[in-house]
């Protein structure tokens, strides 16, 4: 649950082998087993970025409750498009009920508010999803093939530390989740 928080960087390597593209390269140790992990960032000059990462496991490994990446976004881009299974939340273990399709959403109403505050918003088989503002500026995250995102008005930390749904305070920013895989429910 911590490895993320908890992992050593053990390099960063920056090159540029075109005018308009720069890759930064990462390379870090996760605590889980001493497993190896790397990312490497290609940017490119019309904003795009790829984002690979890779992990070794080493040793042995507890269970993970997702592997996957997480971002703070803007407030304003609340807005959120997907193609994908939709439009109520989805996992690996609890899909087979929902379509694959266009869903639009807000961030608010993606949220379930479970009476504990809990994991919660998750949409599987993610082709694309958007998150914009109300002009329609945002970002997108394409999957390749797919990804599982989920998309909240709070921080992971505000949710570990609810007892109850009344006690989780809402953010300024979003906290995106973009996940290859996470635990089923």
């Amino acid at each position: 649950k911590e490895a993320g928080r908890n992992r050593t960087v053990t390099s960063v390597n920056v090159e540029q082998p075109a005018p308009q593209k720069v890759e930064i390269a990462v390379t870090a140790m996760l605590p889980a087993g001493q497993s190896a992990c790397g990312f490497t960032y290609t940017v490119f000059g019309n904003g795009e970025v790829i984002v690979r990462a890779t992990v070794e496991p080493a040793g042995q490994l507890p269970a993970l409750p997702r592997f996957g990446m997480q971002t703070a976004v803007p407030g304003e881009f609340k807005n959120v498009t997907w193609f994908g299974r939709g439009p109520h939340e989805t996992y690996w273990d609890r899909k087979t009920g929902a379509a694959v399709g266009r869903y639009s959403s807000t961030v608010e109403e993606l949220v379930t508010e479970y009476v504990r505050p809990q994991e919660n918003a998750n949409r599987s088989d993610v082709r694309w999803v958007t998150l914009t503002d109300d002009e329609g500026t945002g970002l997108m995250v394409v999957g390749m093939p797919t990804v599982d995102f989920s998309a909240w008005p709070y921080t992971m930390r505000n949710l570990e530390q609810a007892g109850h749904i009344h006690e989780l305070p809402r953010s300024d920013n979003i906290t995106l989740n973009i996940d290859y895989h996470q635990m089923g429910v």
